[in-house]
């Protein structure tokens, strides 16, 4: 018997130092990654195993927002304060309200003003945030 899955992209959820983001662009708009692998192996010259085990637990979100979309003005202003102030640093909560995916971490922060361009088209603009201790749970969808 097959299975029946749904999914919605508006209802994704992602808050970021306290603000509610929105006006995601159209294609791939949250993109979640930790920057190792938790585990790497290593082979002896005699096949011998050795799994490592990497402690880093830092991360990657990328948001992917319309040109127009009032949040990039949130998220401009965070990272200008965070450039004269060094108070950029809050929590990231990113929840598929379609089911059971959850991503989080305590201190997250902009990289870098995203790249601007302007074409005959409605644009977007990528936002690249670094997490110091990321946890991810990739889970499945429900009805």
């Amino acid at each position: 018997m097959s299975e029946l899955f749904q999914y919605d992209p508006g209802r994704m959820s992602l808050s970021f130092y306290g603000e509610n983001i929105t006006g995601f662009n159209d294609g791939s708009f949250i993109e979640v990654e930790r920057s190792e692998d938790t585990f790497t192996t290593h082979v002896g010259s005699t096949g011998d195993v050795t799994r490592t085990r990497s402690r880093n637990r830092t991360g990657k979100v990328t948001i992917t927002l319309m040109a127009q979309a009032p949040s990039n003005d949130a998220l401009m202003d965070i990272y200008l304060d965070d450039e004269d102030f060094g108070t950029g640093i809050g929590p990231i909560l990113i929840k598929d309200l379609n089911g059971n995916m959850v991503a989080r971490a305590k201190e997250a922060w902009i990289t870098k003003v995203p790249k601007v361009e302007r074409a005959k088209e409605a644009g977007s603009c990528q936002w690249v945030l670094e997490c110091a201790d990321i946890i991810i749970e990739a889970r499945g969808n429900v009805i």
